[in-house]
């Protein structure tokens, strides 16, 4: 019998992208299967009472298994809740993607895809359960604000490699013998990030300045 061709569109093969599941698409496949199968059987050779209570069986095995994987997916993302979460983030009316870090406040789901409603420094946002990328756990609400400054401070800098900022940083002279410290404005690009304790440097034209003392960027 002639076979006619297929039409359709193909996506690229991604080997560390986790498989999604779609409990309705999957489900309504296999009934649509099961339904023809019936329809188009041969009335000599009807589908025997065996057979129809196996594929049945099979369809309920395959529904307990997308429950069960929901369920599961749908308690790790309520066990994120006061947590500090690093967050994949695309706005619905841009097309960049952006890092995020904050703490979860809640869980929703919205289209049969689970959210995450993020605290960013005061800011809200529901980011996809599955662009979720890294989870820390913390002791306390001192420890939570103390780690998500740090966290951004760090994001913040790292940011900024590449750009121009403008700002100030500290330089030593000697007068009549004497040091001095003196502040020195500075223009340039970031070449480099450097961090020593809590303190994050950036590198412009050389020269290492403060994170902080950075006035303006381009």
């Amino acid at each position: 019998m002639p076979v006619s061709g297929i039409n359709g569109q193909y996506t690229a093969y991604e080997p560390n992208k986790p498989k999604e599941y779609n409990s309705n698409l999957d489900k309504d496949a296999f009934l649509k299967i099961l339904v023809t199968q019936l329809r188009y059987q041969n009335p000599l050779e009807p589908t025997k009472d065996n057979e129809f209570i196996g594929q049945m069986a099979q369809f309920s095995s395959l529904e307990q298994s997308q429950n069960s994987n929901k369920a599961i997916r749908m308690n790790s993302a309520n066990n994120m809740v006061n947590k500090l979460v690093k967050a994949k983030y695309k706005a619905e009316d841009s097309t960049e993607t952006k890092d995020l870090i904050g703490l979860v406040e809640k869980v929703m789901v919205k289209d049969s895809e689970i959210y995450l409603t993020m605290d960013v420094l005061g800011t809200k946002y529901d980011v996809k359960f599955d662009d979720v990328r890294e989870v820390t756990e913390l002791e306390n609400s001192v420890e939570q604000i103390y780690l998500m400054n740090q966290t951004m401070r760090s994001t913040t800098a790292f940011n900024l490699i590449g750009k121009n900022v403008k700002g100030t940083y500290e330089e030593v002279e000697k007068i009549d013998g004497a040091e001095r410290i003196k502040t020195v404005d500075i223009e340039g690009i970031v070449e480099k990030v450097r961090r020593d304790g809590t303190l994050i440097y950036l590198t412009v034209n050389g020269k290492e300045m403060y994170l902080e003392d950075v006035t303006e960027v381009n």
